[in-house]
C-alpha cells in the first residue's frame, strides 16, 4: 500500500511517514486561497491575510487543513456579500502558536470550534 492508498483508507494503528520542511504559511495561504477565487469572486469577500510563521510540517497536509479552514469560513458567510474572512496567528499560553480563521459574518459556538475545525498547533512563534 502506498501513502496516497493509506491517506485515502485510514486504518486505526496505521503510520504514515510525513515529509516534514520548511513552510512559508504566508505563501501557503495565498496558493490555497487561489483555490477558491472562481467561487467566491461574485461574494467580494475581504480577505485579510496577517503575518503568519514559517513552519516545519509536511506542506501537503498543512495545506489540506488550511484549505478546509478556509472553506468552512467561505461556507458559513454563505452568498452574503462584502463579508470578511481574517487568517491570523495567535500565542497560546503553553507557548505554542494558534492559527485562526475568523468572520466578521459568521461566529461558531466553541463548543462546536473543536468539531468543526479541529485543532491545528504549531510550534514557532509569530512575528
Amino acid at each position: 500500500m502506498n501513502e496516497d492508498q493509506a491517506a485515502s483508507e485510514p486504518r486505526e494503528g496505521v503510520r504514515i511517514e510525513r515529509a516534514l520542511t520548511g513552510v512559508a504559511l504566508d505563501q501557503l495561504v495565498i496558493e490555497t486561497l487561489n483555490d477558491f477565487h472562481r467561487d467566491t469572486k461574485e461574494q467580494n469577500i475581504i480577505w485579510e491575510i496577517r503575518p503568519l510563521p514559517a513552519v516545519q510540517g509536511d506542506r501537503a497536509l498543512l495545506r489540506l487543513v488550511l484549505a478546509n479552514l478556509l472553506s468552512n469560513a467561505v461556507n458559513f458567510i454563505g452568498k452574503r456579500t462584502g463579508a470578511k474572512i481574517e487568517v491570523d496567528c495567535a500565542p497560546s499560553s503553553d507557548g505554542e502558536v494558534v492559527i485562526f480563521v475568523r468572520g466578521n459574518d459568521f461566529s461558531v459556538d466553541s463548543g462546536n470550534a473543536k468539531k468543526l475545525f479541529g485543532v491545528f498547533r504549531v510550534r514557532e512563534s509569530c512575528r
